[in-house]
């Protein structure tokens, strides 16, 4: 929370207060300019943290996918129940067909700023993926709508349909019966339809926060499907939860009374870890995250490598100072992912 309210004593309904989830205040402590937001610190931690169930919303109908990076393009697709969108930056420079890396946002995040963000150095994406010679894609999660009962005002953005069970009997939940596994699908078969700008066989998947357990589940299921187009994938910010391990992740939104991986029939999340001959994951968080009084994504993300380590799969860390996502290297990230096999990195940066 940006505002820690008056809670204690306060009940919901009761005169002068105004509840949302399990957060009941006085309404005289919500500002007349308070942001949609309010008292979460932004959109997304709304989203990631405020409760919400799927009852709770509505899907927009809206399209977020855009950038204004040099040489993008917005593709429509379906994921037989929704109109879905993808965006690819491909530099006007670059040398095709070229190898792809997708990246996937957080809780209430959308693909509209594809690309815009930078990392500590002032590296951005297309600007690497320029000098590197791939192409930089980014999904969007179906866009929902929630209002926010604490301030009456109505806020979009994305949830990804991630499964919430994962135990030793349930499997890894690859099959088509999951949404976004026909969202994914859908995305490769339109990259596939055009070969020669797009090079699947050379097939990347990163993310970071909710972005990053979705990176982590499909980077699996892509690569149990087609081992040699996945060889690597990046998490940033959310590694692997174990039910009982102490860390307590948000709300699950099938079920916001408990939280990510702790639910009655729930062992792991954001997938089931086994030996992955072939596929490395190249592991990277901040050691504040998501504050330094109890930094338990950061531990997720320890408790990840330790247990691909004990699996004998490859994996590399890279654990910095700083909070949730905040981005040390992506020059970082696109090495280990390359892993010095040129499948991502097929040329030398300018200039370096």
């Amino acid at each position: 929370l940006a505002f820690v309210p008056s809670t204690a004593g306060l009940a919901p309904g009761a005169p002068g207060t105004v509840t949302h989830g399990s957060l009941t205040m006085l309404a005289s402590e919500v500002p007349d300019d308070a942001p949609p937001h309010f008292p979460w610190r932004s959109k997304e931690d709304f989203f990631r943290y405020s409760g919400l169930s799927y009852d709770d919303m509505t899907p927009s109908g809206i399209q977020n996918c855009a950038s204004t990076a040099p040489g993008t393009t917005v593709y429509n697709i379906s994921d037989g129940e929704n109109e879905r969108c993808f965006v690819a930056i491909k530099s006007p420079s670059i040398k095709t067909p070229a190898p792809v890396m997708f990246f996937a946002h957080g809780s209430g995040g959308d693909a509209g700023r594809c690309g815009n963000n930078t990392d500590r150095t002032g590296m951005s994406w297309p600007h690497l993926a320029d000098e590197y010679n791939f192409i930089y894609i980014c999904g969007e999660a179906v866009q929902q709508d929630a209002v926010n009962n604490i301030t009456g005002q109505l806020l979009t953005g994305g949830i990804w349909a991630m499964p919430e069970v994962f135990n030793d009997t349930s499997g890894r939940h690859c099959t088509d019966e999951e949404l976004e596994n026909k969202y994914m699908s859908a995305i490769w078969e339109k990259l596939g339809s055009m070969p020669d700008e797009f090079d699947i066989s050379k097939s990347f998947i990163t993310g970071c926060s909710e972005g990053s357990a979705f990176s982590h589940w499909q980077a699996v299921c892509r690569f149990l499907d087609a081992p040699a187009n996945y060889t690597a994938f990046e998490t940033h910010s959310t590694g692997l939860k174990i039910k009982g391990d102490g860390n307590i992740l948000p709300p699950c939104v099938s079920d916001p009374s408990t939280t990510w991986g702790e639910c009655p029939t729930c062992k792991y999340w954001p997938t089931v870890v086994g030996h992955f001959d072939g596929l490395k994951a190249c592991i990277f968080d901040n050691t504040e995250d998501p504050h330094e009084e109890d930094p338990f994504f950061y531990r997720t993300s320890v408790q990840m490598a330790e247990h691909y380590k004990a699996a004998s799969n490859r994996y590399e860390t890279y654990f910095k100072e700083g909070g949730h996502c905040e981005q040390h290297s992506f020059d970082a990230i696109a090495k280990c992912l390359d892993d010095g096999t040129g499948r991502l990195i097929s040329q030398s940066r300018k200039g370096h």
